[in-house]
């Protein structure tokens, strides 16, 4: 499980923004948020963009929601 779709609502965008700001594809995020590509396998790199375009920590996109 994975936290990365919780922290984008939370963050008021959609993939489409979250992929614009972070330089990430909008097709690979919707993978990692509907499980099909496990958050815990993508790179250091995308993690990192992700985290930085949703100013979180990286390790709190692999936190489990409640």
């Amino acid at each position: 499980m994975n936290n990365l779709k919780s922290l984008r609502a939370a963050a008021g965008l959609t993939q489409q923004q979250l992929a614009d700001a972070s330089g990430v594809s909008r097709q690979q995020i919707a993978k990692i948020e509907s499980g099909i590509i496990n958050i815990e396998n993508i790179s250091l790199r995308t993690a990192l963009a992700l985290s930085s375009a949703l100013c979180v920590r990286a390790e709190d996109l692999t936190k489990s929601t409640p």
